[in-house]
């Protein structure tokens, strides 16, 4: 971490925190780290600047930060926790590392609405069995394999933030748009002109539409009830796509294979893809060939890979190496 890192760490825990708070974290600092009598000019001119400017910019990230926590709140009071519809068909994978992830053995706990410290609080309240029975009957039990459909809050604010560039004038779309998780985060962290969803079950358009109206979203953001295989014209216009693996747990595999021919041949060059997993995993599982004659890995304009705070949100860039982002060639 460079000293200009710490220097922005320290500053927005200190906003972070009330007054007490602040008194007793630089107690502990004068208690346990005795500070040089050195100064360097330049970098405290440049802390004092932070400072400065902190109140305006905790302020700015904790409502962008609470409208998102707010809309969690109130897509929960209207899904399962799992966050899957009973409109929705689920295929269990036969191949690849989700190939364990049968009905028997597989939970599904929506990322989006459930951080991994609320997920420990469901199961510590027993809302979420975490064991198994392997042989119905005896004392052989296993943990069940919890799964999500949907990005965390976290890894939205990670794209968004730490990797992609200004989105002004550019246009996002998220395949298999679900809950509308990453079209509320683009729309809340970006400034990007058109945001558009493509899901194909009716249901949870009907939500996502609900969400956008109530939170007057409806200005850049649009919802598509179609299947992606039939919107070759938003593919084409789209400069962003977000691909959290939305096919492999809703269609067979040679129709998942189809689908991936159908995006290789209408993506347009230039186009950056963010994936999870990665391409190369995806089309090792499908023996679709050639990945490195389509993409290449993305160049990344910013280079934020230290653990930094966004408001109250602790974040650590290494904690999301598998979202990988790419460029069209």
């Amino acid at each position: 971490m460079t000293v200009e890192s710490a220097i922005e760490m320290f500053t927005s825990i200190m906003c972070s925190l009330n007054e007490i708070g602040k008194q007793t974290f630089l107690s502990f600092i004068a208690d346990n780290w005795k500070p040089q009598n050195v100064k360097i000019e330049s970098l405290s001119k440049n802390a004092y600047g932070m400072a400065g400017d902190c109140h305006n910019k905790r302020s700015s990230q904790e409502e962008k930060l609470n409208t998102i926590k707010d809309i969690v709140l109130n897509i929960r009071n209207k899904v399962p926790t799992s966050g899957i519809f009973p409109s929705e068909e689920i295929v269990s994978p036969t191949i690849g590392q989700n190939s364990d992830c049968d009905p028997c053995s597989t939970k599904h706990v929506d990322a989006f609405l459930y951080d991994e410290k609320e997920v420990d609080e469901l199961i510590e309240s027993g809302e979420l069995n975490t064991l198994y029975c392997a042989d119905c009957g005896s004392s052989n039990m296993k943990q069940y394999n919890i799964i999500s459909h949907s990005l965390s809050v976290a890894a939205i604010l990670y794209i968004f933030h730490s990797v992609l560039p200004s989105l002004s004038e550019k246009v996002v779309l998220d395949i298999g748009s679900r809950l509308g998780a990453v079209l509320y985060g683009a729309y809340t962290f970006t400034s990007a002109k058109k945001i558009i969803g493509v899901e194909m079950n009716k249901e949870l358009c009907l939500l996502q539409n609900d969400i956008v109206n109530k939170y007057k979203m409806n200005d850049r953001i649009e919802i598509v009830n179609r299947r992606i295989e039939e919107c070759p014209e938003i593919i084409q216009k789209s400069n962003i796509i977000i691909i959290h693996n939305p096919f492999e747990f809703y269609v067979s595999h040679s129709v998942h294979r189809d689908i991936w021919t159908f995006l290789k041949a209408t993506i347009q060059s230039g186009t950056i893809l963010v994936t999870k997993p990665s391409i190369e995993t995806t089309f090792k599982n499908l023996k679709i060939k050639e990945v490195n004659k389509w993409v290449k890995p993305y160049e990344r304009e910013k280079t934020i890979s230290d653990p930094y705070i966004f408001a109250s949100l602790f974040l650590d860039p290494t904690e999301y190496a598998d979202i990988k982002f790419y460029e069209v060639i």
